[in-house]
């Protein structure tokens, strides 16, 4: 029987749980350090390379922001820095690792203490790092200080509280006709989603915002610091999200998660901040800025951060990401060559088991489309499937739809990629 590879490594590495580790460098973060960003549990986490630490290390900050994505183990191993202090351990974590191309189950520690997280040798020796990148990226920023002048301009906007939009609070309608419910006490807050309007402003197609990313040669992400909470409610709409505790009725102040209509006021409201600006992308919370150049890149962050900073908009600067070759946006993998699948989801859907029900076969259906403009054909690989989700069609699972489900997973493991829309170019319609 073959042994889990998280078992096999927690087996391997329970003689050197006492070890004293060395870390040099922790917290004393060089402007001069080679950093890579790297996909950890599906987290893109900002790593600096330390060939002077035995062992890789988050610090207790990232993992308070990616807390759900980590399942944290008690160890007794010790970390000591060059100075022979000792640095706290809050647990230890096996974590799957993403590098370009390269995939890993490495272990990760967990420290109690501020500064940046340490890509240290035990994942050096398992990673091939592309070193031509990482110098390339290093050189660029000690050529040009201009990205550390933007941020530093508008370091306001990266402030630790929660923002408030200035200008503007929320609306919330409700049909006349609906009647109010009286619940009992919950022990999470509940949003009557049923009974609320939905904006009449749909998000933008995916389509539609991928058109925008032509040319674009680097990619810089922002995320919003409690999204939908940096804009306050009217006093009408505050009626209408009333929760009721075990300490009585409470109302909202800001624009609630849970409530239908959310993200589509805060999606008209950031558009509304950026409109005019070129090469950016708002999908809700998640915003993206390209550029056809990096001087144009540079002055497109400067006009939206100056805007969010003028607005009162905050940002988790921890979990935004710079001048980037390479970013996952709203699950794709974007670089200037074009939009690719992610390579974990890609792995999810070749492991999935052949489906045993409707229930089943349709998650998996669901899980196939968000990735249909990979994969020429589909509908047709897919018939067979769709069969069995007909009205008063029996569940039997035969010879050809197993082949079709086989045929689908060839197809995503090839993993085409889509090029991004170019204006400039020459269009051919087929008829």
């Amino acid at each position: 029987m073959e042994q889990d590879e998280s078992e096999r490594m927690k087996d391997e590495s329970s003689e050197s749980e006492n070890e004293v580790y060395s870390v040099f460098h922790f917290g004393n973060k060089s402007n001069e350090a080679y950093k890579v960003q790297i996909n950890v549990n599906e987290c893109e986490i900002a790593m600096e390379i330390d060939t002077g630490a035995s062992v890789s290390i988050m610090s207790e900050d990232t993992y308070k922001e990616y807390k759900s994505k980590f399942r944290i183990e008690p160890t007794s191993a010790k970390l000591r820095t060059y100075m022979g202090e000792q640095i706290p351990v809050i647990g230890r974590a096996i974590v799957n690792v993403n590098y370009k191309k390269e995939s890993a189950k490495l272990p990760l520690l967990i420290v109690k203490r501020k500064g940046p997280n340490l890509l240290g040798r035990d994942w050096l020796n398992k990673l091939q790092l592309d070193w031509k990148d990482i110098f390339s990226v290093v050189g660029s920023d000690n050529q040009s200080s201009d990205l550390n002048v933007i941020l530093e301009a508008n370091k306001e906007v990266f402030k630790d509280e929660l923002g408030t939009v200035k200008g503007m609070k929320a609306k919330i309608y409700v049909d006349e006709s609906a009647v109010p419910k009286y619940f009992k006490a919950r022990p999470l807050p509940y949003a009557l989603k049923d009974k609320v309007e939905m904006e009449l402003e749909r998000l933008e197609k995916e389509e539609d915002l991928y058109a925008t990313l032509g040319g674009g040669q680097e990619y810089t992400k922002l995320d919003l610091n409690q999204a939908y909470q940096q804009i306050e409610l009217d006093e009408d709409s505050k009626r209408y999200v009333t929760i009721n505790t075990h300490k009585g009725l409470f109302r909202y102040n800001r624009l609630p998660y849970g409530v239908a209509s959310s993200p589509g006021i805060f999606q008209r409201t950031l558009e509304n901040v950026v409109q005019g600006i070129a090469n950016v992308l708002v999908r809700v919370d998640d915003i993206l800025i390209t550029g056809k150049t990096r001087e144009e890149h540079l002055n497109t962050l400067s006009e939206v951060l100056s805007r969010f900073k003028r607005i009162g908009i905050r940002l988790k600067k921890q979990k935004c990401v710079f001048m980037a070759e390479e970013v996952v946006y709203l699950g794709f993998k974007i670089n200037k060559h074009g939009i690719y699948p992610v390579e974990s989801k890609v792995e999810a859907i070749d492991k999935a088991p052949s489906p045993t029900n409707v229930t089943e076969l349709k998650a998996y259906l669901g899980m196939l489309n968000y990735y249909n403009r990979f994969l020429a054909n589909l509908s047709h690989l897919l018939k067979p499937l769709h069969v069995l989700l007909q009205k008063d069609t029996k569940w039997s699972w035969k010879k050809k739809t197993g082949k079709s489900v086989h045929r689908v997973k060839t197809a995503v493991e090839i993993r085409i990629s889509t090029c991004t829309f170019r204006s400039e170019k020459e269009i051919n319609i087929s008829m």
